[in-house]
């Protein structure tokens, strides 16, 4: 009986194979195994003396196994063999060592992925496909510990007799990234500030970076990148068609939810009383949507301008808070614009006067 398992991951296809021999007569010395085009890891089992791979005849190279104690009953021998992946996407054919001098062959076939890899089958042959969770498990051939199973893209097979054949396609997975944004623009004490809370949730494969997109507008600076999953320090700000990326490296590849802060600082000198509000973005994100709050200090009134892609909403649903808010908007995409312009009150001074007058003898105090 055969049990195999393959594993897929970037530049190399492993194999791990348990073949389980039952002696009916006679004793077995050695096992003999028509050995395919890859390179053999590790041989494990009782009582080997020596293996080796023999290449008499070049085309049809063999696993030969010599055991020092000949074996009348059943016997286990395991063998993990590699075969180099190429450049995603790629298709490979599934190594497959035949035992020789054998009554019957059979077994099943597990094949997975534990990385971001997908996984299709481009064709079997002398296979018959089974639910993965029927596939059994068998632990190593030298008992030491259960075989580690695939976790992803799992396929699984019965046979009867080898050779089969199975040639698999594999290519990267990218990562999904879905993107809530809670951007707050601020106009106080002669400066602007834009400050983008981005929520990433990243699904389906872990990511190594995000790309967060801002204008191309020199008015406005990139002052903090803030988070936990990285250094501001490995931040990188990018050119990038018309507009600027700010580049992200993640400590280590993130999968589920990561908070990036990113805040903009622009001078009202600069600006003048109408600007846009700036807009960002998350490259290659799948979906993305948000809420805009704008507020200003006392003694400024914010007046909207032209408006596309929002939706107008009261400040008190907005879901954070802000102090001074004025205008309130919520967003589908990153297609958006919106114009303000600053309105300022006349400054009203209202006084109270109290006159004290006395009067003296001759003299009027006042």
């Amino acid at each position: 009986d055969i049990h195999a398992i393959a594993s897929a991951s970037p530049g190399t296809l492993r194999v791990d194979t348990v073949y389980t021999y039952r002696v009916a007569q006679g004793r077995l010395a050695e096992l003999l195994f028509d050995f395919p085009d890859a390179n053999v890891v590790s041989v494990t089992g009782a009582d080997i003396q020596d293996w080796r791979i023999e290449r008499d005849d070049p085309a049809h190279p063999r696993l030969r196994v010599q055991l020092a104690r000949p074996r009348r009953d059943d016997y286990r021998l395991g063998v993990v063999c590699e075969r180099p992946l190429g450049a995603f996407p790629c298709q490979a054919d599934l190594p497959v060592l035949v035992s020789l001098h054998v009554i019957r062959a059979g077994g099943s076939l597990l094949l997975g992925t534990d990385s971001a890899v997908k996984l299709q089958v481009a064709s079997a042959n002398g296979l018959t496909q089974i639910d993965p969770s029927a596939f059994p498990r068998v632990q190593a051939a030298d008992d030491s510990a259960p075989r580690p199973v695939p976790a992803r893209g799992l396929f699984a097979w019965q046979y009867a007799a080898v050779p089969y054949a199975l040639t698999l396609a594999a290519d990267n997975i990218a990562s999904a990234v879905h993107a809530d944004i809670n951007l707050l623009l601020a106009v106080a004490d002669g400066a602007a500030v834009a400050e983008a809370s981005v929520q990433l949730d990243i699904r389906d494969a872990p990511a190594r970076e995000v790309r967060i997109t801002v204008p191309d507008d020199p008015r406005w600076a990139v002052v903090a990148v803030t988070g936990r999953p990285f250094s501001e320090s490995d931040v990188d700000t990018r050119a990038a068609g018309a507009g600027r990326e700010i580049v992200i490296p993640f400590r280590e590849p993130i999968m589920g939810q990561a908070l990036v802060t990113v805040r903009l600082e622009a001078s009202l000198a600069s600006l003048g009383d109408r600007f846009g509000v700036p807009v960002f973005g998350v490259a290659g994100a799948r979906a993305l949507r948000g809420t805009l709050v704008a507020a200003a200090e006392q003694g400024v009134r914010l007046a909207p301008g032209e408006a596309t892609g929002l939706n107008d909403i009261h400040t008190a649903s907005a879901p954070f808070k802000a102090e001074g808010a004025q205008l309130a908007y919520r967003f589908r995409d990153a297609a958006w614009k919106l114009g303000l312009q600053l309105e300022y009150a006349r400054s009203a001074i209202h006084s109270e006067v109290f006159h004290l007058v006395s009067i003296g003898p001759g003299v009027v105090y006042v």
